[in-house]
């Protein structure tokens, strides 16, 4: 087995911690082109990862607990130009819940 083959589980994932979101995403996910957006999270359970998005309407406050819908593992060849996370610490969701 391939590092390149670990998969972030992503029903293990649970509520996490909102970092920010970066500058560079994907212009493909899952064999789909759009705007999307790669956000950075932290909980207990994985430490640092990736969430890439679909563009969001406003601002998630940094800090702030989030929890997950419609997640799917990613894979490198969604990346492009040099901009590759490890599948192992990236999911894609479709949303991102802020936790009240």
């Amino acid at each position: 087995m391939k590092l390149d083959d670990i998969k972030l589980d992503v029903n293990a994932i649970g509520d996490a911690i909102y970092l920010g979101q970066e500058a560079q995403a994907p212009r493909q996910v899952n064999g789909q082109r759009g705007s999307y957006v790669r956000h950075l999270l932290m909980n207990e359970r994985h430490g640092l990862f990736y969430v890439i998005t679909p563009v969001i309407d406003g601002v998630i406050e940094e800090d702030a607990r989030v929890n997950l819908d419609g997640c799917e593992p990613m894979f490198f060849e969604d990346y492009a130009e040099g901009r590759q996370v490890a599948p192992y610490v990236s999911v894609f969701a479709k949303k991102i819940n802020v936790v009240k």
